[in-house]
């Protein structure tokens, strides 16, 4: 796979452990353009030693080597740190005009991740770890899943190339270190070759079943082409992901169903926005959003609003500058797929209102400001995105 990318321009995300320093060197070997990118979430105490070990290979191969110094992590530590991340991977491969991003999985992580899957009940669109997947429209490589962690290891230390252990993956802490202690590392040959195949041919049905499932949602969906087709859960969860970009797991669905087979004609609520409906057979998406405005302003001007209000002054996460170019700027109320991008990637506004549980209700009418380009600049008491903030704010916007 590296030889696809000969004198190709990636990014590839080098933690400073045996992974991906192992394919760092894979990399340079094979003539990749290879641009290093780090982050440090110092919650550990060799975290600096990890960076200065990333920094050193790639000097040694003159690559260059970015680092990003991750902020405080917000709720679940490893979702949290995988969105800084690959958020921060996409944005230098946009920025320097990389052809994909590389990370270093292997076939451990490909068994682990399959193993956890199935030990969780999930029903997902891929089984295990894809080859080639994306993040923001770039390509995400994987070229090492057909490698053991051990085989990795013993390269690094025939080629005498130093690499970093991170002392949390010797714990138990997380559930993916129980699953590999217990399970994965004890694995022989023969039974990892048969996990692979099992993953491999889930992925083939799969495949199939997507199939049908395009074709399908290609007419409006009913309760009587839901129950004849033969796995009624993936069709509607398909459906749901389609009209909402919600992702339901499997437990999810299967209460969905149960509510759709055992009612005439029920609504159930899917999220704080929407809700499915299903009246005569018909089954429908709507939105919940009861409140709906937009205020345009060609300047700034102080405004009270029952909704919101611009003042002078403030706390600091009502703050805004904002500048000619954003003119004309519209306050609204937030929309499901609203992001704003702050200083360690983007993030959904409603990912944020959960983190800072904001009620239900007030989620509803909440403002959010938007620049003339369609860019959230500013979240009320969340903050605004890194293009627009400085010490000497032009306005305050209250919720």
């Amino acid at each position: 796979m590296l030889e696809e990318y000969r004198n190709e321009k990636v990014i590839l995300g080098i933690s400073g452990g045996p992974d991906s320093m192992a394919l760092l060197e894979m990399a340079a070997r094979a003539q990749v353009q290879v641009i290093g990118a780090h982050v440090n979430y110092h919650c550990r105490p060799t975290a600096d030693r990890d960076e200065g070990l990333a920094k050193a290979l790639c000097q040694q191969h003159g690559f260059p080597c970015f680092v990003l110094k991750a902020g405080i992590a917000q709720g679940n530590f490893q979702a949290w740190a995988r969105k800084v991340r690959y958020d921060y991977f996409a944005a230098l491969a946009r920025q320097l005009q990389a052809k994909a991003i590389f990370v270093a999985h292997h076939e451990d992580d490909l068994l682990e991740t399959y193993l956890l899957q199935k030990q969780r009940g999930n029903q997902p669109e891929w089984w295990g770890l894809r080859e080639k997947s994306e993040w923001q429209g770039i390509p995400v490589v994987r070229p090492l899943l057909s490698f053991r962690k051990e085989q990795l290891l013993c390269f690094l230390d025939a080629e005498r190339i130093a690499y970093g252990i991170d002392e949390s993956n010797l714990t138990d802490h997380y559930e993916r270190n129980r699953l590999r202690h217990a399970v994965v590392e004890k694995l022989n040959p023969a039974q990892r070759q048969a996990l692979c195949q099992e993953i491999e041919t889930r992925n083939k049905k799969n495949q199939q079943e997507q199939i049908r499932i395009t074709a399908e949602l290609k007419e409006p969906l009913t309760v009587d082409r839901l129950w004849a087709f033969p796995f009624p859960g993936r069709l509607l969860q398909a459906w749901i992901f389609e009209k909402t970009q919600l992702r339901m797991g499997k437990r999810r669905i299967q209460d969905v169903l149960r509510q759709l087979h055992s009612e005439r004609n029920v609504e159930i609520d899917l999220d704080d926005c929407v809700k499915l409906s299903k009246m005569y057979g018909q089954l429908e998406i709507h939105s919940k959003t009861e409140v709906s405005y937009c205020y345009v302003l060609d300047k700034i001007e102080l405004l009270k609003t029952p909704y919101f209000v611009i003042q002078n002054s403030g706390k600091g996460t009502e703050a805004v500058t904002l500048y000619e170019e954003d003119f004309p700027i519209c306050i609204r109320n937030v929309q499901k797929s609203d992001a704003i991008v702050l200083r360690f990637g983007t993030k959904k506004v409603f990912r944020w209102f959960i983190d800072r549980k904001i009620p239900r209700e007030a989620r509803k009418s909440w403002p959010v400001v938007v620049n003339c380009h369609g860019e959230i600049v500013l979240v009320p008491q969340i903050g605004c995105d890194v293009k627009h903030y400085s010490q000497h704010p032009t306005c305050f916007v209250v919720k």
